[in-house]
């Protein structure tokens, strides 16, 4: 099994990953993972 990390940092990454990583999560499950630096925390409820 494949497993696959996504590292968003800024704002801009978050908005510009967030279809990528939903669309990777519906395909392959829990083998996603999205890993944060911390910075923008109040984005990631996008991904969840």
């Amino acid at each position: 099994m494949k497993k696959i990390s996504i590292v968003i940092g800024t704002r801009p990454e978050a908005i510009k990953m967030a279809p990528v990583y939903i669309s990777l999560r519906k395909r392959f499950g829990n083998s996603v993972k999205l890993i944060s630096t911390g910075q923008h925390q109040e984005l990631l409820w996008l991904c969840s």
